[in-house]
């Protein structure tokens, strides 16, 4: 779980957003812009979520999420999880200021369900200066669950210069297979897996701190962008 974390941490927020659905990226995509985000049920839950990350009431922004993210949080120390409920409150976006963002330059793509897998949903928009929010949402029997964010991503790129690929189009594009390579590590939990997928400096670090974690010391994988 920790090498989740913090390989999640590192992945840039395109990857990111295509790994989340890569599972069902071959089905169209249903993609919602602008106002109409908000009247969806995953724009709601998204400044649902945001209010109560702002009121500091992380757990009970914990039980919006999915049944399997409840256990996983369940499972965690007090003190990793005082350091995750750190990040989420770093990272949370203002309720107000989400909804406006989401308003002027949202972007919500709904991923559909295909065989046993739930339906899966991204949700992304500029936010202040230079930043970008970003959240995964998924439904199961209808009801839709946060299963991350929304947070503010630092250090977004420039909207003038990013070049957006949507629907059949990210098929055709060299990150595709890699989405599909970090779905699969994702499903393994297998830290050597991600390894196979990370820089040469995380795969580095990562070697140092097992050996250090041998000897007691329990560090997590610094957030290294590759």
């Amino acid at each position: 779980m920790r090498m989740l974390r913090a390989t999640l941490v590192a992945l840039p927020l395109t990857l990111f957003a295509i790994a989340a659905s890569a599972p069902v990226i071959a089905q169209e995509p249903t993609v919602i812009k602008g106002e109409a985000i908000l009247a969806h049920p995953v724009g709601k839950l998204a400044i649902q979520t945001a209010e109560l990350l702002a009121a500091g009431k992380i757990e009970e922004a914990i039980r919006l999420r999915t049944v399997k993210d409840q256990e996983e949080w369940k499972k965690e120390s007090a003190a990793e999880r005082q350091e995750m409920t750190a990040r989420m409150k770093e990272r949370a976006p203002d309720p107000k200021l989400l909804a406006e963002a989401l308003r002027k330059g949202g972007i919500l793509t709904v991923y559909p369900a295909r065989g046993t897998d739930l339906t899966r949903a991204t949700l992304e928009s500029p936010y202040g200066k230079g930043g970008e929010i970003m959240a995964l949402f998924a439904s199961d029997k209808g009801k839709w669950y946060g299963s991350m964010g929304p947070s503010v991503m630092e250090g977004a790129s420039d909207p003038a210069k990013e070049v957006r690929i949507t629907g059949a189009d990210i098929l055709k594009h060299p990150i595709h297979d890699l989405a599909l390579q970090y779905s699969d590590a994702i499903h393994s939990g297998s830290p050597e897996a991600f390894l196979k997928l990370a820089s040469a400096k995380s795969q580095d670090a990562w070697k140092v701190g097992r050996a250090e974690r041998a000897k007691g010391d329990r560090r997590v994988l610094p957030e290294d962008h590759p």
